[in-house]
């Protein structure tokens, strides 16, 4: 009997958990001796880079480690006799703290592929005697997603000669093939030149990079990514009496990186997510400031398939048998994109001095629970929002910040085709505006712009004929042993059912296939015996 088999190979993964926990981030930094002694500690932003992410000894665990850079804005020490306002200084310590966080995920063993996130989501500073150091804490919150890789072989088709005739039952499926992922870090620079009518720059207090990734190229091999980065520096001018500013680029700086993985295919499907890690500035003249900032990105990439998955394959006279197994599949069920705006009305802390003037918004935007309904997705997300402001001319700084320790909590709805209780979801958020106004002298609204990317999966267990071979019928006598070279795609299975015989048999003739584990290698040479083995 002739039989042309369609054998698909798929290489994918399977999701297998995800949890979160906390993590804490604590030591002492020092003020370097060019600067003067802290009067006041204004804000400390820290910023988390992962380092490892890696499953314990063992399985079941995963170990998410890092270290948090700093950056530090303060007011001088001041002279009570002095008069006009204090000065204002900016200082980094890069990777000045170190942080490691444990995560139970049942299942996962040290060979999955690891998924981490950390964000920081509170600060605790305490500042000497003598205005020379400071004892920072950092709270973060780590969560981690784990998934095992494994590369899969099916019969997605057969069809028979005539005369002959074979019936095929099967399931169509979408799943992602070739799946890749990869962390890497590139710098932007720019020279932002200050225009005519504004101040002039004395020193930077602070540099604020905005990324926004606007296309993902997959060639043979590697990836193209390209995005711009907006820039903005809050400085400190003398003229005045000294007073903060804050000038943003106009434009944003383009970028293109490019980043060698070997999985890549030309036509792929890539997501990428991209953060600062790192900012930088160095003054070139008083019109004009050299900065840089730092990526982290993440690339993850795919080839999605539809995909016939065989359950059956029967034919006249059972001349065709097949090996089945129950596979563990995640079937892709959709990708989108949505935004949401955000608005809330927020009561100013009572211990900050009057807001004069808003210079700008921070935000971030993170993901909690992921809920599944018929046709919907619902991501529960949480927003902390801070200001940073000028103060009236009753402040002793001219420049402050404003916190809220409780979140804004929102949700990101939605619509997904297909989608039902059961099914797995996973979500990224990213704040892309920040505005803020004050209503009063007591509140102020701030609206965000939240965009989401929402994947939905289906983990199932499908029944799958996995190899299928053609028989001729019958006729006669089998003799009793046959000599056979190995070929590329045979295995033990397939040689078993084809000399009609059984794996043991084989095994038990040759016994160096035992010392392989079983494992055929192309050329080598099989006694099959048959004879004993007739009807089986």
């Amino acid at each position: 009997m002739s039989l042309r088999i369609e054998e698909q190979q798929v290489r994918t993964e399977a999701f297998i958990g995800r949890n979160a926990g906390q993590a804490v981030a604590e030591g002492i930094v020092r003020i370097p001796a060019p600067l003067p002694s802290v009067g006041e500690v204004l804000k400390v932003r820290g910023t988390p880079r992962i380092d490892e992410a890696k499953v314990k000894e063992g399985g079941d665990e995963v170990v998410i480690a890092g270290t948090v850079s700093l950056h530090g804005i303060y007011g001088a020490d001041v002279d009570p006799g002095e008069e006009g306002s204090g000065q204002v200084y900016g200082v980094d310590w890069p990777d000045a703290l170190q942080f490691s966080c444990t995560l139970d995920i049942p299942g996962v063993e040290e060979e999955g592929i690891i998924e981490p996130w950390a964000w920081v989501e509170a600060i605790d500073v305490s500042l000497d005697d003598e205005g020379r150091a400071l004892e920072v804490e950092v709270l973060l919150q780590v969560s981690a997603a784990a998934y095992v890789q494994s590369t899969m072989s099916f019969i997605s088709g057969v069809q028979a000669k005539a005369p002959h005739k074979v019936k095929a039952e099967g399931k169509r499926l979408t799943l992602e093939d070739g799946v890749g992922r990869a962390w890497f870090e590139g710098a932007v620079n720019a020279n932002l030149e200050i225009p005519g009518g504004w101040v002039d720059v004395e020193r930077v207090l602070d540099v604020l990079a905005m990324p926004t990734v606007t296309g993902c190229e997959a060639r043979s091999g590697r990836a193209i990514i390209r995005g711009q980065t907006r820039f903005a520096i809050l400085y400190w001018s003398t003229e005045g009496g000294g007073r903060p500013v804050l000038f943003s680029a106009p434009e944003g700086t383009p970028f293109e990186f490019i980043l060698e993985m070997e999985e890549l295919e030309v036509g792929m499907d890539l997501n990428c997510r991209c953060r600062p890690v790192g900012v930088s500035a160095q003054i070139v003249s008083g019109r004009e400031v050299a900065v840089e900032a730092n990526l982290e990105m993440y690339l993850r990439g795919c080839r999605r398939r539809q995909l016939t998955m065989l359950r059956e394959v029967t034919s006249e006279g059972d001349l065709v048998p097949t090996r089945k197994d129950v596979l563990q599949v995640d079937q892709f069920i959709a990708q989108e994109e949505r935004q949401t705006v955000v608005e809330r009305t927020l009561n100013l802390p009572g211990d900050l001095p009057r807001v004069a003037d808003i210079l700008h918004v921070e935000a971030q935007a993170q993901v909690g629970a992921i809920t599944i309904t018929e046709g919907r997705l619902a991501v529960e997300g949480e927003a902390r929002v801070g200001l940073y402001y000028r103060t009236g001319r009753e402040d002793p700084y001219p420049l402050r910040f404003a916190g809220w320790s409780e979140p804004i909590s929102f949700t990101l709805a939605v619509d997904v085709a297909g989608a039902h209780p059961g099914m797995e979801g996973v979500a990224e958020l990213a704040v892309i505006d920040a505005r803020a106004f004050l209503p009063n002298e007591e509140q102020v609204t701030v609206a965000l712009v939240i965009g989401g990317a929402i994947r939905v999966y289906e983990p199932l267990e499908e029944e799958a004929v996995l190899e299928a071979v053609a028989l001729e019928p019958q006729e006669g006598d089998l003799p009793s042993i046959t000599f056979v070279i190995v070929q590329e795609d045979d295995t033990l299975w397939k040689l078993s059912r084809l000399y009609r015989t059984t794996e043991e048999h084989i095994l038990r003739a040759n016994p160096h296939l035992r010392e392989m584990g079983g494992r055929l290698e192309k050329g080598c040479k099989l006694f099959i015996p048959r004879r004993r083995a007739r009807g089986a």
